[in-house]
């Protein structure tokens, strides 16, 4: 591959090839330029440090009086103000729900770096109330950083190029009719180059990034506490025929 037209087309007929006709199609020199520079990618999470992930709560599942219900929200004294931390954690392996990264059964662990990422992503309506646990590493791990090239432009033009193309397809939301084909290959991709999981910018909160580790026992739950969604804010602007 020379420059980006060249780069573009191939990508696009390797995504069509994988969405449509042959999900296991290997595009040889695509992965090559992966492998060959996958150490540029490399992004060291320590053991100890701290993301988090969230979920819609619903205390009516955990309290059935009015009693209990303030016991709950008022409790100084609970680490898991939210879920526990089983449930705090990824679903587990044949009950998890095809993701963007994941297939149907198959456990990730879906993970951001910030709180308001963490609701953003959830998609929460007013007043809905979120479960967001910190997530402890337990264990050194290296994870492909797909937004290492956002603000900066080094190395292989190809090479950089391909890893925003890349991470577009993380990042751009999935409507109604589209599939998670792509980017769950792409994924798997990953997965053989032995990294532990992927980091890409999140679709919904552009300051934030989410973390997708392939072995859920990579993390931990070690608190949890609740938030209640108070307002969303969309801004739009109006497009013409050629910008959709």
């Amino acid at each position: 591959m020379q420059d980006y037209n060249e780069l573009m087309q191939r990508f696009k007929q390797y995504k069509n090839i994988v969405n449509k006709y042959n999900r296991f199609y290997c595009d040889s020199v695509i992965l090559d330029k992966l492998e060959k520079n996958k150490r540029i990618l490399a992004r060291q999470l320590a053991s100890g440090d701290l993301i988090y992930r969230g979920r819609i709560f619903n205390l009516d599942d955990k309290v059935s009086t009015w009693v209990q219900y303030q016991e709950w929200l008022n409790s100084d004294d609970r680490i898991f103000l939210g879920y526990d931390k089983k449930e705090s954690g990824a679903p587990p392996i044949g009950l998890a729900k095809e993701g963007r990264l994941n297939g149907n059964g198959i456990s990730f662990l879906y993970a951001c770096d910030k709180i308001d990422t963490v609701i953003y992503e959830l998609r929460p309506t007013v007043k809905e109330v979120v479960s967001v646990a910190t997530l402890k590493v337990l264990r050194n791990c290296e994870l492909a950083d797909l937004t290492l090239f956002d603000n900066r432009d080094v190395g292989d033009r190809v090479f950089i190029d391909l890893i925003k193309l890349i991470s577009k397809e993380f990042s751009t939301p999935h409507f109604a009719g589209h599939n998670y084909a792509f980017t769950q290959y792409l994924a798997g991709q990953f997965m053989n180059m032995d990294f532990d999981g992927v980091i890409f910018r999140s679709s919904l909160d552009k300051y934030g990034r989410n973390y997708v580790f392939f072995d859920p026992d990579c993390c931990e739950a070690i608190d949890s506490r609740l938030y209640k969604v108070t307002d969303i804010a969309i801004n739009a602007i109006p497009i013409g025929r050629r910008d959709v």
